[in-house]
């Protein structure tokens, strides 16, 4: 319990006082005005045009991405991510993402979809297969673990 907590904490101390209560009601009322669906696509969206603004293209490795990609995370304190390949995809780990604790709780179903624009920008700009695509793989976890897979759509 005192782990969970912490966590807590912790996420609430990354999501800016001074924005939380503007931008948990912009969440409310995106949900109530739209479907689960075309949140996720809006999220996405902003997540892609998010990522554009940072030029991720002098990367050649998946090693030299992380890193770049970790390196402007930690200057937003917006967590981490790990990558890691497999036979058929490539795992991407988000760790500490403020959105859960800025959005609230009750958005945290279609909020991690910033996170697929984002990171498939990212890879869309080194180069990578245009038939990949990133997608969400089950919800954040206690630790506001969210979990993407690069794969073949």
């Amino acid at each position: 319990m005192h782990i969970e907590k912490s966590i807590k904490y912790y996420a609430q101390q990354q999501a800016s006082r001074q924005w939380r209560d503007f931008i948990g009601a912009m969440g409310a009322e995106f949900g109530a005005q739209l479907d689960q669906n075309d949140l996720r696509k809006l999220m996405a969206r902003l997540g892609m045009r998010f990522a554009d603004g940072i030029d991720v293209s002098p990367c050649t490795t998946l090693d030299q991405l992380q890193q770049c990609v970790n390196q402007f995370w930690a200057d937003l304190d917006w967590g981490w991510v790990e990558f890691s390949e497999s036979d058929n995809w490539l795992d991407i780990r988000h760790l500490c993402s403020p959105l859960r604790a800025t959005f609230g709780e009750a958005c945290s179903n279609w909020t991690p979809a910033f996170f697929e624009g984002v990171y498939q920008r990212w890879f869309d700009i080194t180069g990578i297969d245009p038939g990949l695509r990133v997608q969400q793989v089950g919800t954040a976890d206690a630790e506001n673990q969210l979990v993407f897979k690069l794969s073949r759509a």
